[in-house]
């Protein structure tokens, strides 16, 4: 019987072979579309966590920036607006600052200046370039002895938070021996870009499709992408009695996958995420 067995060469009937291989295909057929649609779901998932990340830094990047808006300047705060755009000016558009407690009244190309506080003074670092600017007119002390403005930009020589943490110092070069500078407490040591003007303007525009992006622009250079992704912004604007800018109010709204306001179709295969942040910051210097 088991050579019968072994000798039997029967084999599938056609069409048993079109039955499974139709049923094989269905299976298949079935585990790719699964198998596209977790994939693609992942892949929005995976954006939608960039978008809200990038969102989030935008975010903090222009809070801060309107916070500085009109510092040390005698110009309006926030001019320029619209509901895509508006225009910063400050003397600080990288925010770092120092007051000065401590004048040196020493005549000579360095001086060494006391400043407020160890954290003031840990925001410069050797190299930097800076201007001293006196508050609340734009005044540069000094700035009546000298015939060029480039004149009244300085090196920091030296910073030293750790000596005397209560009295921390930093150190200038670049002085005119021959001027009398006449610095006084109060006055404000504002980290600068070499060749930029004494009051900065920093731009933020909104640009819709095909880019839609924000981006941040210093003194008409290079733009600076802040957040890709985005379906819209709209900034609101709180004035005072004067037509000040006071607050400026954000709503950005972030996209992952398909737009279904400009692709309904790929919208119904492939299920958007979107994200929507809100928030108004107060302009400090007024």
């Amino acid at each position: 019987m088991i050579a019968d067995v072994l000798r039997n060469e029967r084999g599938f009937s056609l069409p048993e072979l079109i039955v499974a291989a139709t049923v094989m295909l269905v299976v298949m057929s079935a585990s790719m579309t699964l198998y596209i649609g977790s994939h693609r779901t992942s892949k929005v998932e995976t954006d939608f966590g960039d978008v809200q990340a990038n969102l989030r830094l935008a975010l903090d990047q222009l809070s801060k920036d309107v916070r500085m808006a009109g510092f040390l300047t005698v110009e309006p705060p926030i001019i320029d607006i619209s509901p895509t755009e508006f225009t910063i000016s400050t003397t600080s558009p990288s925010r770092r600052y120092a007051r000065i407690t401590g004048p040196d009244p020493s005549i000579g190309v360095q001086k060494t200046f006391v400043i407020y506080s160890s954290s003031m003074a840990e925001r410069f670092s050797t190299g930097d370039t800076v201007r001293i600017i006196r508050p609340p007119n734009q005044e540069q002390p000094g700035e009546g002895n000298v015939a060029d403005p480039s004149d009244l930009v300085f090196t920091v020589q030296s910073v030293d938070a750790q000596t005397d943490p209560d009295n921390p110092e930093i150190t200038l070069a670049g002085f005119n021996g021959g001027i009398d500078y006449s610095y006084a407490a109060g006055d404000m040591i504002v980290r600068v870009v070499a060749g930029a003007p004494l009051v900065n303007e920093v731009r933020y525009r909104y640009l819709s499709a095909p880019d839609n992006a924000l981006q941040r622009i210093v003194n008409s250079g290079p733009p600076q992408t802040l957040a890709r992704g985005l379906k819209d912004v709209v900034f609101d604007y709180t004035l005072n009695d004067e037509d000040l800018v006071v607050a400026v109010n954000m709503r950005i709204e972030g996209i992952a996958g398909p737009d279904p306001d400009t692709n309904p179709e790929a919208a119904k295969k492939i299920r958007p995420r979107q994200k929507t942040f809100r928030t108004s910051v107060a302009v400090r210097n007024i």
